[in-house]
């Protein structure tokens, strides 16, 4: 599976945690496509890097026209929108650092009208047992014997399976519509009318795990072996259907 736009981000920030990182990095390391969507990222962030600079230079000297061509050769309508408002920003400056400027006058007159916001909610108390839809994913410190339970079939979507470092079994959704119940024995996903796909990574140090989709076991691991599981992929995962055929 290659590195995902958020990966990347994440990884050109320094944000993205070691371990997954250390896994990006080899992986683009033999990709061909993914390194060069790396060199692409990059690319992207010297632009906006570059654009925002031009706010630093006086206001007159800002060249509108090269903004916009930069933004023109990002990746995405929303580098766009915001190297077109840097353009916006540089050009009012400069109409409101001009003598007898409307545009000076009006902001003198403080004819702005601020909007009022309104204070946030207050946030909701989160039961420990229950992480709800919107958190992208759960992290949960192992015991020796782990059991994850998907309740339902979907009608898409598929689990990765893959093997951690660590000592925390780690479970992300993409997609939504699920939520995460940590038990005794494991963890549980209540998936039932969710189309998300999961990422799966198993501690080292678990001995026994199982993986229990709806009714039936799809993936089983006991003393270090993999007893039950679809054909590992190249990368070495394993890729379970979410889907409701049967093998």
């Amino acid at each position: 599976m290659h590195v995902s736009d958020v990966q990347f981000d994440l990884l050109g920030r320094g944000e993205l945690p070691s371990q997954d990182a250390d896994v990006a990095l080899a992986h683009i390391a033999q990709c061909s496509q993914c390194a060069i969507r790396q060199g692409d990222f990059a690319a992207t962030e010297d632009e906006i890097e570059s654009s925002l600079r031009l706010l630093d230079s006086p206001v007159a000297k800002a060249d509108v026209g090269a903004i916009i061509r930069r933004a023109k050769r990002g990746r995405t309508a929303t580098l766009w929108r915001i190297a077109a408002g840097i353009a916006f920003l540089a050009t009012a400056g400069a109409a409101a650092a001009m003598p007898g400027s409307p545009i000076r006058a009006w902001i003198n007159r403080g004819s702005v009208e601020r909007p009022t916001v309104s204070p946030p909610p207050a946030p909701q108390p989160v039961s420990r047992e229950m992480v709800a839809a919107p958190v992208a994913g759960i992290s949960i410190e192992a015991s020796d014997s782990i059991t994850l339970i998907f309740d339902a079939d979907q009608s898409q979507g598929r689990i990765r399976v893959t093997f951690g470092t660590g000592s925390e079994l780690r479970v992300s959704a993409a997609g939504g519509g699920a939520s995460f119940e940590v038990r005794s024995e494991g963890l549980r996903v209540r998936n039932r009318g969710s189309s998300a796909s999961y990422e799966v990574i198993i501690p080292a140090t678990a001995r026994s795990v199982g993986i229990r989709l709806a009714d039936r076991w799809v993936f089983r691991k006991r003393d270090g072996l993999v007893a039950k599981a679809p054909l590992p992929e190249q990368d070495e995962s394993y890729v379970v259907e979410l889907t409701a055929s049967r093998p």
